[in-house]
């Protein structure tokens, strides 16, 4: 494992365009018990670098949660998943666990996931974010 300290408990990946349904998901892992919960919104300030600040988050988050909504990927998660998913295999060979949670948002287009979020279980809110 790093010899940095966890920064956050989850990183949130996610197309810019599904951000109220992501939004709603934060707000509800913080009510119930999550509290590093990284968001962009949250995290990022103006004049920060994007990539650093993203690679620091990624690579210091214990798990990660990669929500699949009806815009697709966007550009910038596509990088993000690309670099979860060399996370989620390095630290797989060392023993060391880091959760990669798809997430299915309301109208989700579920034949365009990529091979490994079809290989993992999914938390499936396509009826809604409120869904329990």
């Amino acid at each position: 494992m790093s010899d940095q300290p966890q920064a956050h408990d989850v990183f949130l990946s996610h197309n810019s365009q599904d951000k109220p349904a992501v939004r709603a998901v934060a707000d509800w892992l913080r009510r119930n018990g999550v509290q590093r919960v990284w968001l962009d919104e949250t995290e990022l300030e103006p004049g920060d670098r994007l990539t650093e600040k993203l690679d620091q988050a990624m690579q210091r988050s214990r798990s990660a949660i990669v929500f699949i909504g009806p815009n697709g990927e966007g550009s910038w998660q596509r990088e993000e998943i690309d670099t979860l998913l060399k996370r989620a295999i390095e630290l797989s060979r060392q023993k060391d666990e880091f959760r990669l949670i798809p997430v299915l948002l309301p109208n989700a287009d579920t034949k365009s996931l990529r091979w490994f979020l079809q290989t993992r279980l999914w938390v499936d809110l396509s009826r809604g974010v409120t869904d329990s």
